[in-house]
């Protein structure tokens, strides 16, 4: 079997892409009848036709539809090795660093790195963080977790603790000190909470000496920010980082004992062998 080069693997998934060859043709600046040559060459290196007519349109056999799904991964992953080698060891400036963070954490991670280049930002869960880190889909994470890995490093960015967030109709003239501290008072009010295992709220239901389940929980996200926003429009009450806070002079923030609810550690995540490059040596040496 002859395997085909790039060149040619790149027209046969230009064309099948734009699905008309004057359009592949005219995006790859060749002329038609040399793409035509070309799709014919790539056919050639397979015992099994590729194309097959259905009147007088081209379309792709069952096989060659295995091959183009097979092709186009290994083009972009191809295409993907090279702009990553380009961009770890040319200038700083012109490097680009791929963060992966929770959404609310994007200004003060902005606010905080010093990088010359482009810093891209993908908003995910601290899990999710961990796991493009890993594969090597983004350069540094911000994540509440340590991942058991000798491959890579973490540094402490911050540590949040914990605040009750309300709108300040829900207390009906009571006092913050009596309101806050009756947890039948608290249960009667629609509860928002963060992700699936809620464990900021279960922690304060501990403190409390009640059981989370008893609470009446209406909005479940893993989005800080639309909870706050959900809070400042009255939806209810939430347990949140104190990192959160609204600038509504309706919306209350009472913070919670530090002794009373564990603080959150935050970590930067990266690559150790990304240490090799001058210029991500000196973004890590700074953080």
């Amino acid at each position: 079997m002859k395997y085909p080069n790039i060149d040619l693997i790149q027209s046969f998934i230009c064309f099948v892409d734009e699905k008309s060859l004057s359009k592949a043709a005219s995006k790859l600046n060749v002329t038609q009848p040399g793409l035509s040559m070309k799709l014919k060459r790539f056919e050639e290196s397979f015992e099994s036709p590729i194309f097959e007519f259905q009147g007088k349109n081209k379309k792709l056999t069952l096989f060659g539809e295995s091959v183009y799904s097979r092709m186009k991964d290994l083009l972009q992953k191809y295409e993907q090795f090279f702009q990553d080698i380009d961009r770890k060891f040319s200038s700083s400036v012109n490097q680009c660093i791929k963060v992966g963070c929770r959404r609310e954490l994007i200004t003060m991670v902005a606010q905080t790195i010093k990088f010359d280049g482009e810093i891209d930002f993908y908003p995910m869960s601290s899990e999710d963080s961990i796991k493009y880190l890993i594969d090597n889909r983004i350069d540094l994470a911000i994540s509440r977790y340590k991942p058991n890995s000798t491959e890579i490093s973490a540094k402490l960015f911050f540590s949040s603790h914990s605040h009750i967030v309300i709108h300040k109709n829900w207390l009906n003239g009571s006092s913050k000190s009596s309101f806050f501290t009756n947890p039948q008072k608290m249960k009667s009010i629609p509860t928002l909470v963060y992700g699936q295992s809620a464990e900021l709220f279960k922690e304060w239901a501990n403190f409390l000496k009640t059981d989370f389940e008893d609470f009446q929980v209406k909005y479940r996200c893993e989005d800080w920010i639309s909870l706050l926003q959900l809070v400042e429009c009255g939806k209810g009450f939430s347990i949140m980082p104190d990192t959160i806070k609204s600038t509504s002079p309706d919306v209350l923030h009472v913070p919670i004992e530090k002794n009373l609810v564990p603080s959150n550690p935050h970590y930067f995540l990266y690559h150790k062998n990304l240490l090799k490059f001058p210029a991500f040596k000196d973004l890590f040496a700074s953080l």
